[in-house]
């Protein structure tokens, strides 16, 4: 079984949560330091959501990502964040995308380093992502660009795959920068 994500075009990408527990437990070597996180309602521990994240550095991200910076040298890669059909008007996208600051928070405290977001993203999502941001501007549909944005709190770099030679994958995606900004910034 997976989380009906209503997204048809998805296909197998999606894991199953057999994939995902797979990746969590080291049984898939190309998933190292790989969390998968569920949202489940509290009535009945249906699984609603998923969060799944990889701890990976700048050298090994670069292939795969295009969006990082080269100051940054330890990532938090989104693998996967995505709700439920029935709850995607809820705003749980929100309480996601905040566990996922809370996870950055705690892994620039343990390893006492600077942690950066990346991620893929599929560019439906890029409205969602931007509705992060509260800045009351519309979302950028510009696939010829980088896409900049900064608040007091995130910055989000988006970088349109159509801009990268080779890789054209089906449905369309931006590679994604994200930064949050600490008290201490």
């Amino acid at each position: 079984m997976k989380l009906d994500h209503g997204f048809g075009d998805v296909g197998n990408f999606f894991p199953t949560w057999q994939g995902f527990l797979e990746r969590c437990t080291g049984k898939m070597p190309r998933y190292k330091n790989y969390m998968a996180y569920l949202l489940c309602k509290h009535d009945d521990n249906r699984i609603i959501g998923v969060l799944a994240v990889q701890l990976d550095t700048y050298e090994s991200l670069i292939s795969k990502v295009y969006a990082l910076s080269k100051e940054i040298n330890t990532y938090l890669y989104l693998s996967w964040i995505a709700l439920d059909k029935e709850y995607q008007q809820v705003n749980y996208f929100a309480l996601l995308f905040e566990f996922y600051h809370t996870l950055i928070r705690r892994f620039q405290r343990n390893l006492e380093t600077r942690i950066g977001g990346a991620a893929i993203a599929i560019r439906r999502i890029r409205p969602i992502l931007w509705n992060l941001l509260n800045t009351g501007t519309k979302c950028p549909i510009d696939t010829d660009a980088p896409i900049y944005q900064e608040t007091s709190k995130i910055t989000f770099v988006l970088y349109p795959s159509e801009m990268i030679e080779h890789f054209k994958l089906e449905p369309a995606q931006d590679h994604v920068l994200i930064l949050f900004k600490s008290s201490r910034d």
